[in-house]
C-alpha cells in the first residue's frame, strides 16, 4: 500500500501540497498491534509456528521442510526480524526451511536441543551458518538416551487467560510426563502431525484445549493425521492446515479469535464447529 501511494505521488506534480501529505502517509510505519498472534502456516508436511507478542517480540518455532516456502510467507507477512528461533528437534521437516530464514532475515537468538552429529550434513550446515552470522546459539539439552522426538523442546505461551502449547514431535512417553505438569491450554499443536503414536489420553485430558491444530501436508506419505489421533481430540475444535491452509489465533488477553487464510478473501473467521471435509 505504501509503494502504491508513492507511485501516486510521482504523478501529482501539479498539487505538491497534496503530494507531500500522501507521501508522509505512505512513509509512516503502521501502528504495532497490541495483540498476541500465533500463526501456524501451511508449509506442507512439517511443523512451524510464528508467535508475535504484544510487546513487539517475534518468535519462530521450527521452520517446516527444506525450501524457501516459509521464508516467502514470512516476507509476505512483513517479518524482517525474528528475536528467537527455536528448533524443537533436528528433523528436516522441522528445521529444513530455517536455512534461508537464518541467511536472509535478522535473527536474535537460536535455541536447539543439541549440536549436529557428524552425519547430519543439513543440520550441520544450518548450525555453521548461524555461527558465521554470529547468531547466539543456546543448547536447551536432551536427556541422555532419549530420542530426538521424545527429547524435543516444547514451547508454551500465555497471554491473560489464553495459552498455547507448541509440541513438535514428542511421542506418548514424553506426553505422559508433560501431562503431569501442564495446565489446560486454549490451543495445542497436536504432537507429531497427528501420528498414531502421539496424542496420548493423558495429554488430551490434561490440556483440554479449545482448539487442536494439526499441521500436515496434503497427501503426505505418512498418512498423517491418523484417524485414531484425530478422534482423541474430538472434544476440541480441530483445525488442519492441509484442509484449511494457514491458521491463526489472535488474543488481546480478553478474547481469543481464530481465522484461516483464503486466497482472494484474506483472513476468514473460524467457528469451533467448522472444518471442511477432505477431498475424495
Amino acid at each position: 500500500a505504501g509503494a502504491a501511494l508513492l507511485g501516486v505521488v510521482a504523478v501529482m506534480f501539479r498539487t505538491p501540497r497534496l503530494a507531500l501529505l500522501i507521501g508522509l502517509v505512505a512513509l509512516t510505519p503502521p501502528q504495532r498491534s497490541t495483540d498476541t498472534v500465533v500463526t501456524f502456516p501451511d508449509i506442507g508436511q512439517g511443523g512451524a509456528a510464528l508467535i508475535e507478542f504484544s510487546n513487539g517480540q517475534t518468535w519462530l518455532v521450527d521452520g517446516g521442510p527444506p525450501g524457501r516456502r516459509l521464508l516467502h510467507w514470512l516476507r509476505r507477512r512483513g517479518v524482517r526480524t525474528i528475536d528467537l528461533v527455536v528448533i524443537s528437534h533436528p528433523d528436516a521437516d522441522h528445521f529444513g526451511g530455517l536455512t534461508p530464514v537464518l541467511s536472509e532475515l535478522r535473527i536474535g537468538q537460536l535455541w536447539a536441543p543439541r549440536r549436529p552429529r557428524p552425519t547430519e550434513d543439513r543440520f550441520h550446515d544450518l548450525w555453521r551458518d548461524a555461527h558465521q552470522r554470529r547468531i547466539p546459539c543456546r543448547l536447551i539439552g536432551t536427556p541422555a538416551g532419549v530420542s530426538d522426538n521424545e527429547g524435543g523442546i516444547v514451547v508454551t505461551v500465555r497471554d491473560g487467560p489464553y495459552s498455547f502449547l507448541i509440541s513438535g514431535d514428542i511421542g506418548q512417553e514424553t506426553e505422559r510426563r508433560l501431562a503431569k505438569h501442564v495446565a489446560p491450554v486454549s490451543v495445542v499443536q497436536v504432537p507429531h502431525h497427528g501420528s498414531r503414536h502421539s496424542s496420548s489420553p493423558e495429554l488430551v485430558a490434561a490440556t483440554r484445549p479449545t482448539w487442536a491444530v494439526i499441521q500436515s501436508g496434503r497427501g503426505n506419505r505418512y498418512g498423517h493425521p491418523h484417524p485414531a489421533a484425530v478422534e482423541r481430540w474430538k472434544d476440541a475444535a480441530i483445525a488442519q492446515t492441509r484442509l484449511l491452509g494457514t491458521v491463526q489465533f489472535r488474543t488481546d488477553g480478553i478474547r481469543l479469535g481464530a481465522a484461516h487464510w483464503v486466497n482472494g478473501r484474506g483472513w476468514v473467521p473460524l467457528e469451533r464447529t467448522r472444518e471442511p471435509t477432505p477431498d475424495p
